[in-house]
């Protein structure tokens, strides 16, 4: 016959009674491992909240594009082609530098020399793009249209009213990513399509006169073809490119450009990318410092 205690449950007395612990009746090298495993949750949600957080970041109620910290101007190629980089990793990430540095070039005077720019331009294309435009690239026309809008000759020299070299003035034309963005259209392993968006200061100045260079806004679709070890550039329409509230300056708060550039559509900015006008190249005439503040 079972043996009956005096105590309010029947227990011996010297029993006491179970507790429910923490994780119930796990076995204790469980109850461990649930731990560890839990604080690694917590410890992985507060990291995601700080990294929505920096990606978030808001001035005015405007939520800002995010920067991509490993893509810059100047990145990227182990080799050089008139100081434009070239012999790109074959991923998307070299596919967007080169979509930006290839902007540069084209937007350098570098393009203002027939010989160069045919040179640049034959290994910076594919193919067929090159048996298309090459014709075009070396015409008489192009080195006309050159002369009209840049007001230099065939060798990138800038000519006087009667058409003589003048040796006081020098041509610029220089693409500055940092007041810019990107973004990937589309991605394979052999074709990337990259949209490069930013301000192209051109013309010509003796450095010291009151003749700014003028600000051109203007969006490259750049379609890039993994073609004989290196991206090289199909040819592409070029998207609409929204113009910032002072078109003429080449200062853009971060605030406009997401205003400009949804960051819903993939754009972003470079790991350099500025707000005012210090990114300007060493060297830039005075003037022309002035005109991007």
């Amino acid at each position: 016959m079972p043996v009956k205690y005096d105590t309010p449950d029947g227990r011996p007395p010297s029993t006491p009674a179970a507790k429910p612990g923490r994780f119930g009746s796990v076995p204790k090298p469980a109850q461990v491992l649930l731990g560890v495993f839990a604080a690694l949750l917590v410890l992985y949600g507060i990291q995601q909240l700080l990294s929505d957080a920096s990606e978030r970041r808001t001035t005015g109620g405007v939520e800002l594009l995010p920067a991509d910290d490993s893509v810059a101007a100047g990145e990227g190629g182990k080799d050089s082609l008139f100081g434009v980089p070239i012999k790109y990793d074959h991923s998307e990430h070299g596919a967007i530098l080169a979509a930006i540095n290839y902007r540069v070039g084209e937007d350098s005077t570098l393009m203002f020399s027939t010989d160069t720019r045919n040179r640049l331009m034959k290994y910076t294309s594919t193919t067929a793009t090159w048996k298309q435009q090459s014709a075009g690239w070396s015409s008489k026309d192009l080195a006309e249209l050159y002369e009209k809008g840049y007001g230099v000759d065939e060798d990138g020299r800038v000519l006087t009213k009667d058409g003589k070299i003048d040796e006081n003035r020098q041509a610029y034309s220089m693409f500055l990513p940092e007041y810019g963005a990107f973004r990937v259209v589309s991605s394979a392993d052999d074709r990337v399509v990259v949209d490069v968006w930013g301000p192209t200061l051109v013309g010509n100045s003796t450095g010291l006169d009151d003749e700014p260079l003028r600000v051109e806004w203007r969006a490259q679709r750049t379609d890039l073809r993994w073609e004989r070890g290196d991206w090289r550039m199909q040819k592409a329409k070029d998207p609409d490119a929204p113009k910032p509230k002072v078109p003429g300056k080449v200062s853009v708060s971060f605030a406009e450009r997401s205003r400009l550039l949804p960051k819903d559509d993939g754009w972003r900015l470079v790991a350099d990318a500025v707000e005012d006008y210090s990114a300007v190249p060493s060297g830039t005439p005075m003037r022309i410092t002035e005109r991007v503040q």
